[in-house]
């Protein structure tokens, strides 16, 4: 491994200060974020038949529409802080060739915790299906880290085999990795359970002020993850392994 990695604070830091200029300067970005993740979440809470099939189907037609509409928006992020690049069109981005594969990419992760998460599911037939439940949870746990700079790849051009140089890149680092990622999102995460014990306790018209709220806090949080994927990949040189980084 490179010998001296980058302050891991520092990075965060970085992500965070980064994430809040693109939340203020792409404002149209921002709002259809902002909506997309407050339409998705009022239709979950107020919508929706709970155990149903179609509920589940709605479950998934939400995660898909956030995977389509928030993807231009990470784009637009990580061309900034990774190339510099100060583009603010979320439409024309959008259009942009790039923007397909991306989708696709983030449509296919949908696909794989659709796919974990029917897995978790049979656990209630059986307790002997807690082990596969556990297997999964780690294995996919491992492949979003390895995974992780898939997206600034797509985003920048930079491969045409992005989860191959994703898994290259990231050898030997996945538990640096992981350990970012989850400091990041500790104060993300704490505002969220907030937000998330603050709802039952309005109703009626009240109810949407929370949720509205935390469409906000949504639309930043995920700001800041793609921010601290784009500060990772931009500073791969400073901690992969030196046979990995080289390759990049």
């Amino acid at each position: 491994m490179a010998e001296e990695r980058p302050p891991r604070w520092g990075l965060i830091k970085a992500s965070y200060q980064a994430a809040w200029i693109c939340f203020l300067d792409l404002r149209i970005a921002t709002a259809v974020a902002i909506l997309v993740q407050f339409g998705t979440e009022f239709f979950v809470c107020f919508g929706h038949d709970p155990g149903s099939s179609r509920d589940t189907i709605a479950g998934l037609m939400c995660e898909a529409i956030r995977a389509i509409a928030l993807s231009p928006y990470a784009i637009l992020i990580h061309r900034w802080i990774i190339l510099q690049d100060e583009s603010r069109d979320y439409f024309a981005t959008a259009l942009a060739p790039r923007a397909l594969r991306f989708i696709g990419v983030s449509l296919l992760f949908v696909l794989a915790q659709v796919i974990v998460d029917g897995l978790s599911a049979l656990e209630r037939f059986s307790g002997w299906f807690f082990l596969l439940t556990l297997i999964t949870a780690v294995t996919s746990l491992v492949a979003v880290i390895r995974l992780s700079l898939v997206f600034p790849i797509i985003a920048v051009d930079g491969s045409k085999m992005p989860f191959a140089d994703s898994f290259r890149i990231t050898r030997g680092s996945a538990w640096w990795i992981g350990w970012t990622f989850l400091l990041a999102s500790a104060p993300l995460i704490f505002v969220a359970i907030g937000f998330y014990f603050a709802q039952p306790r309005l109703s009626g018209d009240l109810a949407a002020v929370p949720m509205a709220a935390e469409a906000v806090w949504s639309a930043f949080a995920y700001a800041v993850t793609v921010a601290l994927a784009s500060y990772l990949y931009r500073t791969r040189a400073d901690w992969a392994r030196p046979v990995a980084a080289a390759g990049g």
